[in-house]
């Protein structure tokens, strides 16, 4: 039989994850978490960054990755993440370790864009719902203040330059090279 796979889609803001993983669900019929929904929702009621909104986010990201591996009806999940520094992996390996330890296999990718691409991504129609970044100076900002957004150092994580690809081929592209199907 095989594993049920998490696929994690990382990149900058901009950069097209929630984008390229609605196209992935729909060639796979996985579910969607996008991570940033997570982080727009706890900051309605804490301040970013603080210790009561890190306690209150994680907690409701931890509650949903527990919901989808007691779903037996859940063949995969496809995840989205801003790597904002090396310390995010952190937090990716403790939900890898989780869906692993329930037969689980994670994949991850990193989506990235030349800066002239990401900088004409971030006034697109589709970022117009953000509530971070949504205009070109917010992202040059975000891109100075976290250079190492691309860092993946020893981590085993597959890397796409979608700079002249659109969602539907990044997607077509990641299913091809993770050999991903929606039979379980």
């Amino acid at each position: 039989m095989r594993r049920r796979k998490h696929v994690w889609i990382l990149g900058c803001p901009a950069v097209g994850k929630l984008t390229t993983a609605r196209s992935l669900s729909k060639l796979l019929d996985y579910p969607v978490f996008d991570n940033a929904k997570v982080v727009d929702l706890v900051s309605l009621i804490h301040p970013y960054g603080t210790t009561e909104f890190r306690v209150y986010r994680d907690f409701l990201r931890y509650s949903f990755y527990g919901e989808v591996l007691k779903n037996s009806s859940v063949i995969g999940l496809i995840s989205t993440n801003v790597l904002r520094h090396p310390d995010n992996w952190t937090y990716f390996e403790s939900v890898e370790k989780i869906f692993q330890d329930s037969g689980w296999e994670t994949k991850y990718i990193l989506i990235t864009a030349s800066n002239e691409e990401l900088l004409n991504r971030a006034t697109s129609e589709s970022r117009k719902s953000k509530r971070t970044i949504d205009t070109r100076e917010q992202l040059l900002v975000w891109l100075k203040n976290n250079p190492l957004c691309n860092s993946i150092k020893e981590h085993v994580c597959h890397v796409i330059d979608t700079t002249e690809l659109d969602a539907g081929n990044t997607a077509i592209k990641i299913k091809s090279l993770l050999s991903l199907d929606n039979d379980y």
